[in-house]
């Protein structure tokens, strides 16, 4: 169990383009996957502010909240882009046993439970209550929505400052080698 909330300190180098033609193929299809999971991330609160104006006459505008999109036009964009967020959460380092991979695992879950325990309905939204409203009641619905909403984004933060760590770590690292080395610098390298 503790090797699931072990957090990574050190990150093995990328394999070289040059020498490694299949790893380097596998890693940049790994880092295309993360670069459109950002553009998801970038695109929700864009696309569910600005095209439910557009398309819907949003009002109010903007709305009290992303998660009251799910009251408008914009529903199923809403669920799609929070569905795709969690599934690319749960798969990105399910074969890893690290803070990283709990903590991303646990975002993707909480991703996938927001859209389908939904907010209250605004007062001003005249649509049925979902299935799921009607069995729990709206008010259950209402609390999973909000928990599930706080884990996703503190699991988000905790990937984010486990990362930035990392980062600082390694440029730290490389400054220190090339330092060492040399590198850059007019005068004889140190002893």
């Amino acid at each position: 169990m503790t090797g699931f909330l072990t957090p990574v300190r050190f990150v093995e180098p990328r394999p070289d383009p040059d020498t490694d033609k299949v790893a380097t193929s596998y890693v940049r299809s790994y880092l295309w996957m993360r670069v459109g999971i950002g553009v998801l991330g970038i695109a929700l609160p864009l696309v569910l502010v600005f095209v439910d104006r557009a398309a819907f006459h949003g009002n109010p505008f903007p709305r009290g909240s992303l998660s009251v999109y799910y009251y408008s036009g914009m529903r199923d964009e809403f669920v799609g882009i929070l569905s795709a967020t969690g599934i690319f959460l749960i798969t990105y380092k399910v074969a890893e046993r690290n803070l990283d991979n709990t903590a991303s695992l646990l975002a993707g879950a909480m991703a996938i439970l927001i859209p389908l325990f939904p907010t209250g309905q605004p007062p001003y939204a005249h649509v049925p209550l979902t299935p799921l409203q009607k069995l729990i009641g709206e008010s259950a619905t209402t609390w999973v929505h909000f928990i599930a909403s706080g884990v996703f984004l503190v699991s988000l933060a905790l990937i984010t400052f486990f990362f930035g760590v990392r980062e600082g770590e390694g440029l730290r690292g490389r400054g220190r080698a090339h330092r060492r080395s040399g590198a850059g610098s007019t005068g004889p390298a140190p002893a």
